[in-house]
């Protein structure tokens, strides 16, 4: 799936994010990096379903963060949730 930049929304605050994603032992993985709160290299567990519907986990987040959205071309939208907080995000592919 590549390499993807772009936002998530939350609490009133819009934070730039970026992601990468390939398929590893037969599972699509990945990692998230939200340079401005110093995070890198979250691993990511993803799935892509015929449809479009994407779901993402980050099970290091305790509780875990789950991204669900739709990809529609070279673009990913959806809403996100950690515990009780939620929000939006947008990822959009990055040109190899």
């Amino acid at each position: 799936m590549g390499d993807w930049e772009g936002t998530v929304k939350i609490l009133g605050s819009e934070i730039p994010v970026s992601a990468s994603f390939s398929v590893v032992e037969g599972e699509l993985r990945g990692t998230l990096d939200i340079d401005s709160r110093n995070i890198k290299n979250l691993a990511i567990l993803a799935e892509v379903l015929p449809d479009g519907t994407v779901r993402f986990v980050i099970p290091s987040q305790d509780p875990p963060l789950t991204f669900d959205g739709m990809l529609e071309g070279d673009v990913i939208t959806g809403k996100f949730r950690v515990g009780i907080i939620s929000g939006t995000f947008v990822l959009e592919r990055v040109a190899p």
